[in-house]
């Protein structure tokens, strides 16, 4: 493990913009109290626009590394890059191995983001990922926190909302998918004359297609 906390010192949360402070489960991060990761891989979860990739970003710009990945996703790779507010202000609890790294930024043992989550966790690293993937979010032994308007909280994966939402789709996925209307014969005719190789057959034979 490299990061045990992420949080914001109060001197700093008074600089935020606004629509940084107004994000709701980003609250205890901003007021100190921080969220804590207790495992090597950490999912962050969510509904679209509770905070999940403005915190992953804002941890990723303050550890030294580009969020944006690439080759860049190195120690020390996002030097002279504009960081986001949030960014900006956060302040990392590093360990031991966390400060070292950060202090090599070229060293051997820079994250591969290329590697798939198994070979990285067993190669010492740790992962901070936002996702709604039910899939990687059952990987063993991760820590899964949901960004909820109350904060950050701990979750099991049994209890997500995204687990509940994909087993009711596999229990009923006609509940989820409506067949289309069936069309007529004249519809069915006329798009058949439409395709892309009938339209192909008519211009090589140098007349349009004929109208319905």
């Amino acid at each position: 493990m490299f990061i045990e906390r992420a949080y914001v010192r109060p001197e700093a949360r008074a600089e935020l913009p606004a629509w940084v402070r107004g994000v709701p489960a980003l609250a205890p991060v901003l007021d100190g109290a921080g969220l804590r990761f207790t495992a090597p891989v950490t999912f962050l979860v969510g509904e679209n626009g509770s905070g999940k990739s403005t915190l992953v970003e804002a941890i990723a710009e303050q550890y030294g590394l580009d969020s944006r990945g690439g080759r860049a996703s190195v120690p020390g790779g996002n030097l002279g890059t504009p960081k986001t507010p949030l960014g900006e202000a956060l302040t990392l609890d590093l360990t031991f191995e966390g400060r070292r790294l950060r202090r090599a930024p070229r060293s051997s043992r820079c994250l591969r983001l290329a590697e798939t989550l198994g070979p990285l966790v067993d190669s010492g690293s740790q992962v901070i990922c936002a996702t709604h993937s039910p899939i990687l979010t059952a990987l063993p032994g991760a820590q899964i926190v949901e960004l909820t308007e109350q904060g950050p909280v701990d979750v099991a994966w049994r209890d997500l909302g995204i687990v509940a939402h994909w087993r009711r789709f596999l229990d009923r996925p006609e509940a989820y998918l409506s067949a289309p209307p069936p069309r007529s014969p004249r519809t069915r005719a006329r798009s058949r004359t439409r395709t892309p190789r009938c339209r192909a057959r008519h211009r090589v034979a140098g007349v349009g297609p004929p109208t319905a």
